[in-house]
C-alpha cells in the first residue's frame, strides 16, 4: 500500500538506455522533472536554487515562486525517497512552498507532489 499523500500523482515514462554516471542519471531526472512540472502543475523553472536553499530549483507561473526539489533512484521503493524529500524541501530556509518530484528509473514511475511547508514542518 502506498503511503503517498493525498493528491500525489503517479506516472509511468520511456527512457532510452543511459549510462550509469552521475551527472547523466541526475539529467534524465531533472529532464523529466521539467516536462511533469509544466504538464502537470503549469509552472516553469526560473532558476537554480542556491546552496543551502534544500531544493534544487526555483518554479512559477507568474508572480508566485515555488521551491522543485527533485530526486531519481535506481531503486524501486519511492515512498521512502519522496518522504525523504518532503522533509528536505520544507526545511528551507524561506518557508516557502513547493513541490517534490521523484522518479524510479527501474520501475519507470515519477511522483508529483505540491506541499505547503508551513504546516508540514
Amino acid at each position: 500500500m502506498s503511503t503517498a499523500p493525498r493528491g500525489a500523482r503517479y506516472f509511468l515514462y520511456s527512457v532510452a538506455e543511459r549510462g550509469k554516471d552521475d551527472a547523466v542519471e541526475h539529467a534524465h531526472d531533472c529532464g523529466i522533472a521539467c516536462a511533469v512540472i509544466a504538464l502537470y502543475a503549469g509552472l516553469t523553472i526560473r532558476e537554480v536554487a542556491a546552496d543551502g536553499d534544500r531544493f534544487d530549483y526555483w518554479v512559477g507561473n507568474g508572480p508566485y515562486e515555488y521551491g522543485l526539489e527533485v530526486s531519481g533512484t535506481m531503486g524501486t521503493d519511492l515512498d521512502t525517497r519522496h518522504r525523504a524529500k518532503v522533509r528536505q524541501l520544507c526545511d528551507n530556509p524561506y518557508d516557502v512552498d513547493g513541490y517534490v518530484v521523484v522518479v524510479s528509473f527501474v520501475t519507470r514511475h515519477i511522483m508529483l507532489s505540491f506541499h505547503r511547508c508551513q504546516e508540514e514542518s
